[in-house]
């Protein structure tokens, strides 16, 4: 059974990262648009307000992943509040796990992910498997 597509903003400046989740979203029919900071992924979500999913880089040029979701959700809460978000960080430090602890009190669904766990995360939670939620970082 194939799921509903889904539509992904997908913030990551290493584009060997972008470029293979490019082709497993494609072979899983998600619509997923790309882009390398969050300065990009801010501007695209103000002017495409219908993604469901934002997956952000925490380390990133221009302004960086826990910027990107500090504005957010000081500015612009009301479009947070229609995204799940997925922040993936190679390791995820308190300034990071602060701000996702105040992003779920604002009614915002996000995890955090280590690099290790990405790819197990997007299969298990595409394939409809609970266990995604062994795999985001405690918070």
């Amino acid at each position: 059974m194939t799921m509903q597509p889904r539509s992904i903003l997908f913030a990551e400046d290493y584009w060997p990262i972008a470029n293979t989740y490019r082709e497993f979203f494609k072979r899983e029919d998600y619509d997923v648009t790309f882009v390398s900071n969050g300065r990009e992924a801010l501007q695209t979500l103000l002017s495409q307000p219908s993604f469901t999913i934002l997956r952000t880089d925490y380390n990133m040029p221009q302004m960086d992943g826990l910027e990107l979701l500090q504005r957010l959700r000081l500015e612009h809460l009301q479009i947070l509040q229609q995204l799940r978000v997925v922040v993936k960080s190679g390791n995820p430090d308190e300034p990071l796990r602060h701000e996702c602890r105040q992003q779920r009190e604002a009614g915002v669904t996000i995890d955090c992910l280590n690099s290790m766990n990405e790819f197990k995360f997007w299969n298990a939670l595409i394939s409809g498997s609970d266990r995604w939620q062994e795999l985001v970082e405690p918070l």
